[in-house]
């Protein structure tokens, strides 16, 4: 089970940065979280923000493994905003249908249309 105290550790064991050879090339894809974290919590919802946000998430989604990176996100995004976070999985296929040991069904997880809206234009 991730958790904010073994977040790091749950990183290192599912990272996968061949051109990684540093500790602060680790930290800068970990703080990517905190990025999108931030972004998740943004009212902002034009085009270009859409697909900054989604090129983010998929820079995740290269450097650590799939089922991995995906709890991390669901950790790093308040609840508040799944159904953002959700959107943009569901557009690249990366959308559990559940997310045990963070309480997450997707059935209950409603869908942006605003940015599923942007989504569709790329």
């Amino acid at each position: 089970m991730i958790t904010d105290n073994n977040f790091i550790q749950y990183a290192i064991s599912s990272y996968h940065n061949p051109q990684c050879s540093t500790l602060e090339q680790f930290n800068g894809d970990v703080k990517k979280f905190s990025g999108i974290k931030r972004l998740m919590n943004s009212d902002d919802m034009n085009e270009e923000f859409v697909k900054l946000t989604l090129n983010n998430i998929l820079y995740l989604y290269n450097v650590f493994d799939r089922e991995p990176c995906t709890k991390m996100l669901f950790l790093k995004v308040r609840r508040e905003h799944w159904h953002k976070l959700k959107t943009y999985l569901v557009f690249l296929n990366r959308m559990p249908e559940f997310i045990i040991d963070q309480n997450v069904i997707n059935t209950e997880i409603p869908i942006c249309s605003d940015i599923a809206n942007h989504l569709r234009n790329i």
